[in-house]
């Protein structure tokens, strides 16, 4: 099972055979403006990276929404980014459906727990996944996998909804059977997620979480790190 795995998935890139040196091969040698190069990408990548964690510390869930309706350029872009999360298998088992029917998203309000606020939002996302595929692969693990992959396309759909500055929210607590009546999907597929998305008319208060009241090191329950050389800018002190 294991190879048929493996096969399957190198046909479609997705496995990779570590590359071996060979014996006796010295790496190619490089002078000091290549190494310069290396470390001034580096840096900025250190800055990026750190840009980038405050989007992540900032997102908030938003529950208010203005009625004007964001432009469809972002929203595709949005629905681009849930497809190229991270996948089992590297295939791709999610759906999104737009929702701007204003009945339809009262109705979908009244399916999710009649979670009233939803109605403001200009458009809704449902996030789709399809589980034959990957109960086919992986017997036993496909549904967990397939849940995963919503998952990952949830979480990009927010992250980049809130880099282009609006709100959204991930809504869990539906009645499925009646919310696939009502979006018409069928029974080889499952909704995972509502996402309310337009601009924000509120502002929560963001949560600080410190690293060291969640972070072991090599086993649970260690908070003594390792004392291994650091790496540079790359070594955040506690």
């Amino acid at each position: 099972m294991r190879e048929k795995i493996k096969d399957f998935l190198a046909k479609r890139g997705a496995y990779y055979e570590p590359s071996k040196k060979k014996e006796g091969e010295e790496l190619p040698y490089k002078d000091k403006t290549e190494l310069d190069k290396e470390a001034e990408e580096r840096s900025t990548g250190i800055k990026k990276g750190d840009e980038a964690l405050e989007y992540f510390k900032t997102r908030r869930s938003i529950r208010r929404f203005s009625p004007e309706m964001p432009d469809w350029k972002i929203i595709y872009n949005i629905i681009d980014a849930a497809l190229h999360g991270p996948l089992a298998g590297n295939l791709c088992n999610i759906d999104i459906i737009a929702i701007q029917n204003k009945e339809k998203i009262k109705k979908i309000s009244m399916i999710c727990a009649q979670q009233s606020w939803i109605c403001e939002a200009p458009i809704v996302l449902a996030v789709v996944r399809r589980d034959t595929f990957l109960l086919d692969l992986y017997p036993g693990e496909g549904e967990k996998f397939s849940i995963q992959n919503a998952a990952a396309a949830t979480e990009n759909i927010l992250m980049l909804a809130h880099f282009y500055g609006l709100g959204a929210c991930w809504v869990e607590s539906f009645e499925n059977e009646v919310l696939h009546d009502e979006l018409g999907v069928g029974s080889e597929r499952f909704v995972d997620a509502i996402i309310p998305l337009g601009f924000a008319r509120e502002k929560p208060k963001n949560v600080d979480r410190r690293i060291d009241d969640f972070l072991y090191f090599e086993s649970f329950g260690n908070r003594t790190r390792p004392k291994a050389p650091g790496r540079g800018p790359f070594t955040k002190p506690f």
